[in-house]
């Protein structure tokens, strides 16, 4: 069994701007399966408003639907978990 992890936006965002580094190791981990990734209504909800930000399309050099489809290849192979 996989190990669960939450990945903040933060790691998702780094491994958004560099191509290299343990961030996008991280998110290589979970799309490739090695990781579980969780997400809560929150934690959505903060990815679509940091995702939206003026200061990411400047730094990434993906493009905003590169950058989406990312996103919804993530959240395909998450688990959603409700928080109470």
């Amino acid at each position: 069994m996989s190990p669960r992890v939450v990945l903040d936006t933060n790691v998702f965002i780094a491994a958004l701007i560099s191509a290299a580094g343990a961030n996008r190791e991280v998110l290589r981990t979970c799309l490739s399966g090695n990781a579980q990734p969780i997400f809560g209504e929150a934690l959505f909800h903060e990815y679509e408003d940091v995702m939206s930000r003026p200061l990411l399309a400047a730094s990434c050099p993906l493009t905003a639907k590169e950058q989406q489809s990312l996103f919804e290849a993530l959240l395909s192979v998450s688990d959603w978990v409700r928080i109470y």
